[in-house]
């Protein structure tokens, strides 16, 4: 409104003077209006015309000193006004920010991340404090970055309340000097002095946000929010591959992750990729471990074979996980406890030159020899000792087969041949593991004694395939060739495996079977869950 009056006034005081130049010109310039020789006038002229000239120009200057002064007080509200309109838009934005901030630190109270894969999804919390990286996250990060796009096209804000002074009109789109810039416009508030160089009495930090310049609102919630992603993204699970004879493993100590995690790395189709000698680590299984169940065991093992299925009992394994524990932990002693899907199991442990664990000497507890203990198909409590079987695929037709569990099923055969066998277990193997007489599935064994106390053996690994060993295997077949009187019990007998010789020992009354072999470190390495469905094999 007081703009509009200052026009106005201006617009008079114009007029009032284009009025007395007009006179001027009739009556004997600008002097006349004030002086001339008309004595008969008010004002000391005769005439009207004197009169009239002398007070317009009187209105004229009226008019002018007011719209100065109009103009002054105009320009100064105006100044105030944008001022407190400036300031009212910073108080919104920070009372945004903070609402949004506010909203982010609460997201973050229980991330979680989902990585697909081609069979299911895994999700995985992150715990709190892991940041977020859900859909409304991302959403509110690309509405600051549109916010900051929109800043930078308009340029500049203007600050009606700074620049005075320096020649630049409120309302103008203006580059302000700001809080700690010089008349010229410099950064003064980075420490820099006219010659360029710090000044080590002033604090050189930037200003969150200094007047005059955009303000990039939500500038730090994105740096948190691509934290968080990063976090969400970064799944890094260490593990530890070790093999017997051969028979190699991952093994993987959940004990130090979360239930989230854990249960995600044992997934079957994570199973299946780090197995994945093509496309993952390679292995023929993976060995988990997680606290003891059983008083005075050191840790449980889980058995998840590289096809994903789970098995009760691996005696290669075992043998492996029993070297990871002692060599992390030397207080363990020389026989510890391992808690399986067969029970607990005792472990003794011989040292090498380098005072790492070089041998492992596990005992096996009883086989069962029923077939309901196996199991296997028909009467429970019969034992089946070279009994007939007819295999699919096999050009044999029928073959003599013995079965026995060691805490998982194996189906053992004996040949003639000890070249054969390992041929045998390749080609009728997959046959065998899937035959209907075994409702669990079961490792099959091809067996020759080449000596009275060493079988040379080839084996079919229940959800592994063919493999260079198998210590549950050796187990197995040792018992049966003392069932059918192939070997003596209580003696050690040598089972020859591709990947190289056990020493297996069968109680006189089978009460329980001793296995010794080595154990080896093959390396140590760490594992991204989330690179799972981008490396896992093509379907």
């Amino acid at each position: 409104m007081s703009t509009l009056v200052t026009i106005l006034h201006v617009v008079v005081c114009l007029f009032l003077m284009l009025t007395v130049l007009l006179q001027q010109g009739k009556g004997g310039g600008m002097g006349g209006a004030f002086g001339g020789s008309n004595a008969g006038s008010v004002f000391g002229g005769a005439g009207a015309s004197t009169f009239l000239r002398r007070l317009t120009a009187a209105a004229a200057t009226v008019f002018m000193l007011t719209s100065m002064i109009l103009a002054f007080v105009a320009s100064r509200d105006a100044g105030d006004s944008l001022e407190r309109y400036s300031n009212s838009e910073a108080a919104k934005r920070k009372r945004a920010k903070e609402a949004e901030r506010k909203a982010f630190d609460t997201s973050d109270a229980g991330a979680t991340a989902t990585t697909p894969d081609g069979d299911a999804g895994v999700t995985i919390d992150l715990g709190t404090g892991a940041g977020s990286a859900t859909g409304a996250t991302r959403q509110r990060d690309r509405r600051q970055r549109d916010r900051r796009g929109r800043d930078r096209r308009r340029g500049p804000r203007r600050d009606p309340g700074r620049g005075r002074g320096l020649g630049q009109r409120p309302g103008r789109r203006h580059r302000n000097p700001g809080p700690g810039r010089d008349a010229a416009g410099h950064a003064a508030h980075r420490g820099l002095g006219a010659t360029g160089r710090r000044d080590p009495g002033r604090d050189h930090r930037r200003p969150r946000h200094a007047a005059g310049r955009p303000r990039r609102a939500g500038r730090r919630l994105g740096r948190q929010a691509r934290r968080a992603r990063h976090a969400v993204t970064a799944m890094r699970v260490g593990f530890t591959k070790l093999h017997g004879l051969g028979n190699d493993f991952l093994v993987v100590d959940t004990r130090g992750l979360t239930a989230a995690v854990a249960a995600a790395l044992q997934e079957p189709a994570t199973v299946r990729w780090l197995c994945d000698r093509q496309f993952g680590v390679g292995g023929d299984g993976v060995l988990a471990l997680s606290a003891p169940r059983t008083t005075g065991a050191v840790a449980t093992m889980r058995v998840l074979n590289a096809d994903g299925s789970e098995a009760e009992m691996c005696g290669n394994g075992i043998r492996c996980v029993a070297k990871f524990l002692r060599d992390r932990d030397a207080t363990l002693g020389d026989r510890l406890v391992i808690d399986t899907g067969a029970g607990p199991l005792a472990c003794g442990v011989a040292l090498g030159a380098d005072g790492t664990v070089a041998a492992v000497t596990v005992d096996m507890g009883r086989p069962r020899l029923t077939r309901g203990e196996v199991p296997a198909t028909g009467p429970a409590d019969e034992r089946w000792i070279d009994g007939a079987i007819a295999i699919p695929g096999d050009p044999a037709g029928e073959r003599r087969l013995t079965a026995v569990s060691m805490g998982n099923p194996h189906a053992v055969v004996f040949v003639d041949d000890a070249a054969t066998v390992h041929a045998l277990a390749r080609q009728v193997g997959p046959a065998l593991e899937t035959h209907a007489a075994f409702p669990r599935k079961t490792n099959a064994e091809f067996a020759a004694m080449t000596a009275p106390d060493t079988i040379a053996l080839g084996v079919w690994e229940r959800g592994c395939g063919i493999t260079l060993a198998c210590g549950t295997g050796a187990c197995a077949t040792a018992v049966a060739a003392c069932l059918t009187g192939r070997a003596a019990v209580g003696q050690p007998i040598t089972v020859q495996l591709p990947g190289g010789p056990l020493v297996i020992t069968v109680a006189a009354d089978y009460a329980g079977v001793s296995m010794q072999g080595p154990a080896r470190l093959a390396f140590v390495g760490e594992v991204d869950l989330t690179d799972r469905a981008r490396a896992a094999r093509p379907a």
